[in-house]
């Protein structure tokens, strides 16, 4: 996995916009769902998360990141979004602990089996559409588009499905959040 986010780096610093395609192909839906952990509102967590693609890029924000910590960078930067999105909207962000949220992309790499089973468990006692919507969208990484036409329903559907269905498993994985994550980080692990 390094290597690609080494590739993606290498592009972008030979200003290839490519390597934003890359980029935002490999980072956009995980970031989207870590931010709306926090944020509790999809739409919300879109918008903060597509300022902060934006922002690496005219910023040049590549050019100081090492390939190894590039996953741990795009997670900081919109874990620091949220919160100061959430402080505008004078939302209480106290609660809120790093080590919670600290996220690595060995964590997402080396996931033993008790964490594979947990997350499992959790997505099978979803109601069979949502579990749908949830495994297309996050687990299969289709876009809302194609989840909808996979499962012969609307675009709006997939959205209230993939929306009530994140926070179904939160709630269920609310002492776990880690897991949560990692499913949304790794999400080629559980299938």
């Amino acid at each position: 996995m390094r290597s690609e986010d080494a590739d993606i780096l290498k592009c972008l610093e030979n200003g290839d916009t490519g390597g934003m395609t890359v980029l935002f192909d490999r980072y956009y839906r995980p970031l989207v769902l870590f931010a709306d952990t926090f944020l509790q509102d999809l739409a919300w967590a879109e918008d903060v998360v597509q300022e902060q693609f934006v922002k690496f890029w005219e910023r040049e924000l590549f050019r100081n990141v090492h390939e190894r910590t590039l996953s741990t960078f795009l997670f900081t930067l919109t874990k620091n979004a949220c919160i100061n999105a959430m402080k505008k909207r004078g939302i209480q962000t106290e609660d809120i602990s790093a080590k919670d949220y600290d996220i690595v992309e060995e964590e997402a790499v080396e996931l033993d089996e008790r964490t594979v089973f947990t997350v499992r468990q959790a997505l099978e006692r979803l109601p069979q559409r949502m579990k749908e919507v949830v495994i297309n969208v996050v687990c299969e990484g289709c876009s809302y588009a194609e989840a909808a036409e996979r499962m012969g329903i609307s675009v709006n559907t997939v959205k209230t499905s993939l929306h009530k269905g994140m926070k179904e498993l939160r709630g269920m994985l609310e002492e776990k959040k880690d897991f949560l994550i990692l499913l949304l980080y790794g999400r080629k692990i559980f299938f």
